[in-house]
């Protein structure tokens, strides 16, 4: 099986995995993970279309939409959050955990780690994709971190102030939101995921022998 094959495969597998563990759970979050697998999808689309577009002005277009929708795929790293709210375990007191036995839970667990490590990684065959039109090594590794830190900025919006791509209609909004709560952790947040991604990236394109 080529790879290109295995990788549609692969995500395909993943979805349905989200399918059966609502069937199972009943819970809903499990339907806006297979939400969010689709918008991690989308970029691996639009580059698809980017390349097989000779106007220039098109591409140009189709790239914006590509940046606009490329945190989606290294968010759904942040939906390990929601492990917190599962039934795994409970403590009694600062020495005694007792393990529960609530196969849903874990069931839910795999499935959130799975849409997780799925978005990252094709979060990273994004970026892979598009640097690969660049062959000076600094170009890559700066276009690798330009685009580490404008994921790691939309993240935050999309997590903590609850923007989606589409809201890029309303830029202005976007905007005077995002600077009205610019604070400490905004700062913190944004470098340490802009890191995360950028070394996650760059081991990434090292294993497949792009910056050489």
């Amino acid at each position: 099986m080529q790879e290109k094959q295995f990788k549609i495969f692969f995500i395909i597998g993943i979805i349905m995995i989200s399918f059966i563990t609502f069937i199972i759970t009943s819970n809903t979050f499990h339907l806006a993970l297979v939400w969010n697998t689709f918008l991690a999808i989308i970029p691996l689309f639009m580059l698809f279309l980017e390349k097989h577009i000779r106007n220039s002005f098109l591409k140009i277009i189709i790239i914006i939409v590509w940046i606009l929708f490329l945190p989606n795929s290294f968010y759904t790293l942040t939906d390990l959050i929601h492990i917190q709210s599962l039934d795994l375990y409970k403590v009694i007191n600062y020495y005694e955990v007792i393990n529960l036995h609530h196969i849903n839970a874990w069931i839910e667990l795999l499935n959130i780690f799975l849409v997780s490590t799925l978005g990252f990684w094709i979060g990273c065959i994004n970026v892979t994709l598009f640097v690969r039109r660049f062959h000076n090594r600094f170009l890559k590794i700066m276009s690798v971190f330009t685009l580490s830190f404008l994921c790691s900025i939309g993240i935050y919006m999309g997590r903590f102030l609850r923007f989606n791509s589409w809201d890029i209609i309303n830029p202005f909004n976007i905007m005077k939101t995002f600077i009205d709560n610019i604070n400490l952790f905004t700062i913190q947040f944004v470098v340490i995921m802009t890191m995360f991604i950028f070394i996650s990236c760059l081991l990434y394109y090292r294993k497949n022998a792009l910056i050489k």
